[in-house]
């Protein structure tokens, strides 16, 4: 597998050194140590360890923990909240490096409680990026691009770009790599480049470089990709980061036996094998054991082939990664094809077609299907071979077309026109201002020789007023951004608080209704059932809403009343929710309504709408 388990820890250590409150850059070991053997047990010592958890995550990843239990039991004895949350996203990293899900899933999620209680939103994207990489990892593909879609239009459009979304625009490639829409994974690979070339960080270019060679490889253009790999791995070994490393090793050698160049293949694929039991990386681990498997078979080395895909097999199940199992299934179907013994085959080739039948692997599903054709035909099963090869050739003809490369060498000629027309307008610029500097030069000159004294103190007054003007005009925006960024934050606070105040109204609710019940109609518990439901029709709250929804999506309301004057109130309210990118079960709660009374609002809202049933009722909305 190409590009992938690399891309995941990369983009949690971008996460990491972006998260706000570390309190400094990360150093050299030594010197962390030594300021924090002299710290006080403060926020500063937190903010140290945490450091130190960064530093140690990808070249000694057991100290890490160690770090980050030592942060989180600080900030617990100091009551310093954003320093547990800190400490449990950390957590989160290191069970997600090390394919623990669950815990992974559970630390992040108590992070982004506290995050969301403090009211920082930019800490909250970022761990909603940690739980969009862990459903990826588990084949949850639409959840994860749901998550990644949401963090994409709230923190790049509604509070003004105030994170780095070149990891959430990568992350979407892979995901629909995976799904086997491959024109829009590159689509979405490339807008992530175009973000991540903007950073001087060398980390960052190694995963441009990576980005590169995964675009090379879905192109089979593999010396290219080893190309742009061996410029990765470098980076890798400069830093020390043996995490990373082992996975452009790992690439390298795929790309090797694609070659077939079998030898280097295994030599790269060995080394990667070996670092990846050193960080204890039981995914990488896996995957470089089933790249080995497929080597050893194209090298008729069948018992080494065997045993690298049975290891495989065990790990990705410990690592609960469905795709990995899967291609270890289909590699020993292949051995045992290999070796004559189609019968075999066929049972592990039908496995691998179920399980990824269970995922929505396309991919992976052609491949099974192919595989367990050529076992029937060796057993003379004529009739199963050509009904499976029918299954390959209609999964073929919807992932593999004959306009995929057209599409994808079209995709990246416009990423290279965009990136020419971008230096030649910025070349435009630099000549234009030489040329503006050449005339105030000449004309500097023409009025010292004429002796236009007065002439020069008149200009000079008015290009000071000219400078006064342009300060006031640029403090104006800044005060217009900062202000309209508030109001994003105030708007976005309320909606949260309306979500949170109804559901916890009716869990409050459901908990008198069971004791009313228990207690045989208690007039007590009714009178407390009445007053509840009041709270949660009370119209105060959305009257707040409505106000600081229009302070930020202005004229929002005499659009929709002009363009679809039959819309009721609370259409309009879901109208405002939709605007917001909200999810159908966050509208649910706010609104005090079922899932499918939510279905209903928005088929009665599509019809005053008049959208056709192929158009998006959210395209339609957010377009207002």
């Amino acid at each position: 597998m190409k590009f992938i388990t690399r891309s995941l820890f990369l983009i949690c250590s971008i996460l990491l050194l972006s998260l706000p409150g570390t309190g400094m850059d990360l150093q050299d070991p030594d010197s962390l140590l030594r300021v924090y053997r002299i710290q006080h047990a403060d926020s500063a010592k937190v903010h140290t360890l945490h450091a130190l958890f960064n530093w140690y995550l990808y070249n000694d990843p057991a100290k890490a923990k160690n770090y980050a239990a030592e942060q989180l039991q600080l900030s617990k004895d100091i009551n310093y909240q954003k320093g547990i949350a800190q400490a449990d996203y950390n957590f989160g990293v290191y069970y997600s490096n090390t394919n623990q899900i669950d815990s992974a899933k559970l630390f992040y999620q108590t992070a982004l409680d506290i995050y969301r209680d403090l009211g920082h939103f930019e800490s909250q994207g970022k761990v909603n990026y940690g739980l969009a990489i862990l459903e990826y990892a588990t084949g949850n593909y639409d959840q994860a691009l749901q998550i990644l879609d949401s963090n994409i239009y709230i923190f790049g459009t509604l509070l003004l770009d105030s994170l780095p979304l070149g990891g959430e625009f990568h992350l979407k490639g892979m995901v629909q790599s995976r799904k086997g829409n491959y024109r829009i994974a590159l689509r979405e690979t490339l807008t992530a480049l175009k973000i991540l070339e903007k950073s001087d960080d060398p980390l960052r270019l190694a995963d441009s470089y990576n980005a590169l060679a995964a675009i090379e490889s879905y192109l089979e253009n593999f010396e290219k990709s080893i190309d742009y790999n061996l410029q990765a791995l470098k980076i890798y070994q400069a830093k020390n980061d043996k995490m990373f490393e082992a996975q452009a090793l790992n690439d390298i050698g795929n790309s090797y036996y694609y070659l077939e160049d079998h030898t280097r293949a295994v030599d790269y694929l060995h080394k990667s094998l070996a670092l990846s039991r050193e960080m204890n990386s039981v995914d990488l681990e896996a995957t470089a054991l089933t790249n080995l498997g497929k080597t050893y078979t194209a090298l008729r080395q069948y018992d080494l082939a065997i045993d690298n895909l049975l290891q495989s097999i065990t790990l990705a199940e410990q690592s609960k990664n469905p795709i990995k199992v899967v291609e270890a299934l289909n590699g020993l179907g292949k051995v045992y094809n290999a070796i004559n013994e189609p019968e075999r085959a066929i049972t592990y080739f039908s496995s691998a077609i179920a399980l990824s039948d269970s995922i929505g692997s396309k991919e992976s599903l052609r491949t099974g299907y192919f595989n367990r054709s050529a076992s029937y035909e060796k057993l003379h099963r004529y009739d199963r071979a050509l009904q499976d090869n029918k299954r390959f050739a209609s999964l073929s003809d919807t992932l593999l077309n004959t306009t995929k490369s057209k599409q994808i060498e079209e995709l990246r000629a416009i990423f290279d026109m965009e990136k020419k027309e971008q230096e030649i307008a910025l070349q435009k610029n630099e000549i234009a201002l030489l040329g503006q500097k050449a005339k105030v030069s000449n004309l500097q000159k023409t009025m010292l020789i004429a002796g236009l004294i007065s002439l020069s103190l008149f200009v000079g007054f008015a290009y000071y007023g000219l400078r006064q003007k342009i300060q006031r005009t640029r403090l104006e925006k800044e005060k217009t951004d900062a202000d309209l960024a508030f109001k994003v934050k105030e708007l976005t606070t309320h909606a949260l608080h309306l979500a949170k105040k109804n559901e916890t109204l009716e869990h409050l609710k459901q908990t008198a209704l069971e004791l009313k019940n228990a207690e045989n109609g208690s007039q007590g518990y009714q009178q407390l059932i009445r007053t509840i439901n009041s709270d949660l029709q009370d119209d105060k709250g959305w009257n707040n809403f409505s106000r600081y929804f229009e302070e930020v999506h202005k004229d929002f309301n005499a659009t929709v009343a002009n363009k679809y004057p039959d819309v009721t109130p609370n259409e309009y309210r879901l109208m405002a929710l939709i605007k917001m990118n909200l999810s159908s079960k966050e509208i649910a709660i706010i609104l005090n309504i079922s899932i499918p009374g939510i279905k209903k609002a928005r088929q009665r809202l599509r019809k005053k709408m008049n959208l056709q049933t192929e158009e998006s009722l959210e395209n339609a909305v957010l377009s207002i």
